[in-house]
């Protein structure tokens, strides 16, 4: 799978994830949900977040192996699939 496809594959999930909850979740259900492993995660999430696609926040817990990292698309990010589908639709002649 290209990196773009994965890539696609971790913002479709947080758009869905937007659209259902509007809220973050963490990247370890978002990695189990996508298949990919965390370090695999992190290098596909970087290019969104460089984008100001996604966000990204730490909570602490108790102690380092309790901390959680929260993730979730952007109004900005979901604007910018938005596009990109439409884009594909008017590609595909629909």
């Amino acid at each position: 799978m290209t990196t773009e496809v994965a890539t696609l594959k971790v913002w479709t999930t947080l758009y869905a994830a937007k659209a259902r909850a509007d809220r973050p979740m963490t990247e370890r259900t978002l990695a189990n949900i996508t298949g990919y492993a965390r370090e695999e995660l992190t290098e596909h999430l970087a290019g969104l977040i460089a984008d100001s696609y996604v966000r990204r926040r730490r909570e602490r817990g108790i102690t380092p192996d309790k901390d959680k990292e929260f993730v979730w698309l952007t109004d900005e990010g979901a604007e910018a699939f938005d596009a990109y589908v439409a884009e594909l639709r008017r590609i595909a002649g629909r």
